[in-house]
């Protein structure tokens, strides 16, 4: 367990380290949010362990660096001693208000590429927060004591930005967000400078050369696009952590490519990295702040959709709600989810629809509980059989499974073997179980708790049907309890 106590993370071990594209989902147990090479971080709704998508990687696997911090973070944020601190950290809730406070920065200008004179523009690195996205976390060290990291807190700053983008993957699961990890640990040369004309080019420029880029703002730009090609994210960006002297302690651009933080997080404290890096991060992905001394108002035109700022601490009524673009806590008022990016979202997104009809591959027909659990799961009917797709609390629905292939569909018609029409509990224990009806009478799948069913059975052999049609003798129409007794009757 580690971050949302609704939300179980667990860590697999992939068979090849240079997957590209959309992070996986493993069927019945969730959906990878972080991955560091082969080893992925999957998250699920919490409950009974599910049968496990593949290996949990161990320190016998010969793992490179990157996969090993991605992993020990994640036994990090599991450890007690941290979910203690996290329950522990200081100034929970309390506005970023402060005068070295978070900020938005403008972008650095990058000197022109040569002989690109009249080239197309970029592509954007980072416009709305769904899907895959390369982050790369670049930790630069300097020459002397006070300008270095140990081990433990390379270690920290890694499990600080996995939590704080746990966040955001598990916020809105249906936008598929998933992280993909490129990690530089870079010592410099440069001796501090508090009076230096620009405090990030400072370490920044001769960070990048170090790890092989132009030592200008536009060598970040080559790197994070650098990152996305290689990982084949939708976005990119980067984070740099230091400890040389900053304006701000934690600052980024609106829409990238990167943003800063000094590692002991002013007052804040590193035990909040998580908080202030996704703070950042939704600047990076269109956020505007919301706190007062950021001298927000309620009007501008942010995000994917052009929203105005409607939860700035200076307009807002009663200064708005409690939000992570205004204050120390994992919340989102309305506003924010629009300037990251998030739509309504098509929730099951491969039941087989065609232009033009309702009869294909996996028909969508009913929402019944279907396990017990007081949720409404979506049950489908097509020629295959009938497909179920799990819900969660969360508003997430598990890709659709085939639950039972004996329904005896035909191309072009309803009217064959065992038309499933209703769902029923029809045993009275919570569950919705699946009845179809057919030529040969009523057909009854028992439902086993977990969305799958039983073999469809013949429970009533005499309602009358012949070929051709439905209005017979004995036509079946509705189920209803009509005893009292909690279970459906014919």
């Amino acid at each position: 367990m580690a971050g949302d106590n609704s939300v179980t993370e667990r860590a697999v071990l992939a068979a090849d380290a240079n997957q590209r594209g959309a992070a996986p989902s493993w069927p019945g147990v969730g959906h990878t949010i972080h991955r560091y090479g082969r080893v992925s971080v999957v998250a699920s709704p919490a409950g009974p362990a599910a049968s496990p998508p593949g290996p949990e990687p161990g320190d016998t696997d010969g793992l490179s660096e990157v996969e090993r911090l991605g992993l020990a973070a994640l036994h990090l944020r599991e450890s007690a001693g941290y979910q203690v601190a996290k329950s522990r950290r200081p100034r929970h809730a309390e506005a970023w208000d402060m005068p070295d406070c978070t900020t938005i920065v403008p972008t650095p200008t990058a000197p022109p590429a040569a002989g690109r004179e009249g080239a197309a523009a970029p592509a954007p690195t980072s416009s709305y927060l769904e899907g895959t996205v390369a982050v790369g976390i670049v930790i630069v060290q300097g020459p002397t004591p006070e300008l270095q990291f140990s081990n433990d807190e390379i270690l920290k700053v890694v499990a600080e930005v996995q939590n704080g983008l746990s966040f955001y993957a598990t916020a809105n699961p249906i936008a598929g967000i998933s992280f993909s990890y490129d990690i530089q640990d870079v010592a410099v040369t440069v001796a501090a400078n508090p009076n230096a004309p620009d405090l990030e080019a400072l370490w920044r420029d001769p960070a990048m050369a170090a790890i092989g880029y132009s030592a200008d703002f536009a060598g970040v730009g080559a790197y994070v696009e650098d990152l996305r090609n290689r990982f084949g994210t939708r976005w990119t960006y980067c984070g740099f952590f230091t400890k040389y002297p900053l304006s701000h302690f934690a600052y980024a651009s609106i829409g990238g490519p990167r943003l800063v933080m000094q590692y002991d997080n002013d007052g804040w404290g590193p035990d909040n990295i998580d908080r202030v890096f996704a703070h950042e991060t939704g600047h990076i992905f269109g956020c505007p702040d919301e706190y007062a001394t950021s001298k927000c108002d309620c009007g501008g035109s942010w995000g994917r959709y052009g929203l105005a700022n409607g939860n700035c601490e200076n307009c807002a009524g009663g200064g708005g709600v409690a939000c992570l673009m205004k204050a120390n806590t994992f919340e989102l008022c309305e506003f924010t989810p629009s300037h990251l990016g998030w739509a309504p979202q098509l929730l099951v997104r491969n039941y087989g629809y065609v232009a033009g009809g309702w009869r294909v591959d996996k028909h969508p027909r009913y929402l019944a509980d279907l396990t017990g659990d007081k949720r409404l799961d979506i049950v489908g009917f097509g020629d295959a059989g009938a497909f179920v797709s799990l819900g969660h609390s969360d508003g997430r629905f598990e890709t659709p499974m085939l639950t039972v292939n004996n329904f005896g569909y035909v191309a072009g018609g309803w009217r064959v073997d065992k038309h499933p029409r209703f769902l029923a509990d029809v045993t009275g224990d919570g569950k919705a179980d699946i009845v179809g009806f057919g030529d040969a009478g009523v057909w009854v799948a028992l439902s086993n708790g977990d969305g799958t069913f039983q073999p469809m059975t013949l429970a009533i052999n005499n309602f009358g049907y012949v070929a051709g049609g439905w209005r017979v003798d004995q036509h079946p129409r509705f189920l209803a309890d009509l005893t009292g007794d909690g279970k459906a009757d014919i």
